[in-house]
């Protein structure tokens, strides 16, 4: 539920920026600012998931996100919604998204045993975009119906969430060197995942990769609903079912992601999986049919899903119990700050241009970022432990 509430809500933030700012430009800026603020929590997030029982974070955080967005949404009902408030309600829901997504990776390492961790992040990547095959058309059809429902509904998910983490039996906690950690400790316990991010290999290099490739697709989801809405004049609802062929893409590939990447190596997935999203974004930009627009989104979808699950995976199995968080929350600190220019990059393209060209702009600079993957040497030798020990332990129970 709480995957469904949040893609019904945030499919429709950016419609609701551009009906209050009146031009792309606008849009992205108000999209780019929530990134950015987010950005700048994200750090200490790490910490904050590496010293409270995650179990407590993620049913804080959905009462949280409940009451925001029920504020919201009646704000946005009575007609009072200028800016400042679309930029709090924007902030507020994307930092508590944050905290939670971060408590429950860290949940799924304390949870899963290590060899079913590819598995585990599987299924949930599934849900993930399931929540967006459902969620993205059923949040612009509300957005359609009356302004307000979407965010209403988010919030009842959001509250569904809270109760069923809240039931979760597991022990979710950290085990701590020091059982009263100093608040002075915070600097030093950033610099950790940090560090740690720097001295593993792959991760080095492969997060800028994929953040960067993250930026350059949030120029083809800004330059999507300007096209829809603003060049081609259609109903915002028109954005939520190309955004759910996305979404069943995704489902594709989370279901297949476990037996690709036991197969595939990680380096040459990301490689692969970069140069395609470089076509797909040029079959983007050549195209003028919204169905065949769909179909490539659906593909790119499906790569981001493996990628997702990949780069999880990794992360959990190489990145110790107690800096899950920090080092989680480091990776998404540079992932989210690349979007958020990202953001703004498109916002000037879209405002200078047209949604071909600028979406043409990020194919070929995303080209230029599969040619540096091929590259690099701790990208190609890139490899995920955990899958191969699935492999082995499954085979060996077949035999048995």
């Amino acid at each position: 539920m709480s995957y469904l509430g949040a893609r019904v809500s945030n499919v429709c933030y950016p419609l609701l920026a551009l009906w209050v700012s009146g031009g792309s430009a606008g849009a992205a800026s108000i999209v780019a600012f929530a990134v950015l603020a987010c950005n700048m929590l994200q750090l200490p997030a790490g910490v904050l998931i590496d010293r409270i029982d995650r179990r407590v974070m993620m049913t804080v955080c959905s009462i949280g996100r409940a009451v925001a967005l029920g504020c919201f949404a009646f704000l946005v009902g009575v007609q009072w919604s200028p800016l400042g408030v679309l930029l709090l309600a924007l902030v507020v829901d994307s930092v508590l998204s944050i905290l939670w997504a971060l408590a429950e990776r860290g949940a799924v390492h304390s949870v899963v045993p290590r060899p079913q961790l590819g598995i585990a992040l599987a299924q949930n990547e599934m849900r993930g975009r399931v929540g967006t095959l459902v969620g993205a058309p059923v949040g612009t059809l509300l957005y359609s119906a009356a302004m307000w429902a979407p965010f209403l509904a988010s919030a009842v998910g959001a509250a569904v969430a809270a109760v069923a983490v809240a039931a979760i039996r597991a022990d979710c906690s950290v085990q701590r060197r020091t059982n009263s950690p100093r608040p002075q400790d915070l600097a030093h316990e950033v610099v950790d995942g940090l560090r740690f991010l720097a001295a593993e290999r792959f991760l080095r290099i492969g997060v800028p990769l994929v953040a960067l490739s993250s930026g350059l697709l949030q120029i083809l989801h800004l330059a999507l609903t300007v096209m829809i809405v603003t060049e081609q004049h259609r109903s915002p609802s028109v954005v939520g079912w190309v955004l759910a062929a996305g979404g069943a893409g995704g489902i594709v590939g989370a279901l297949c992601a476990t037996r690709v990447l036991c197969r595939i190596p990680l380096g040459a997935l990301v490689v692969i999986g970069i140069a395609g999203w470089a076509v797909l974004l040029a079959g983007t930009a050549a195209s003028e049919s919204l169905i065949v627009t769909a179909i490539l989104l659906a593909i790119m979808s499906l790569i981001g899903a493996l990628f997702n699950v990949a780069a999880s995976t990794y992360q959990l199995v190489v990145t110790p119990a107690g800096l899950q968080g920090r080092v989680a929350g480091a990776a998404s600190w540079v992932t989210s700050g690349v979007s958020a220019v990202g953001a703004l990059g498109g916002g000037v393209l879209l405002e200078r241009s047209d949604s071909a060209f600028s979406i043409s702009v990020a194919a070929i600079a995303m080209l230029v970022l599969a040619v540096l993957a091929g590259t690099s040497r701790a990208i190609r030798h890139g490899r995920i432990p955990a899958l191969s020990e699935l492999s082995v332990e499954s085979s060996s129970e077949k035999e048995s």
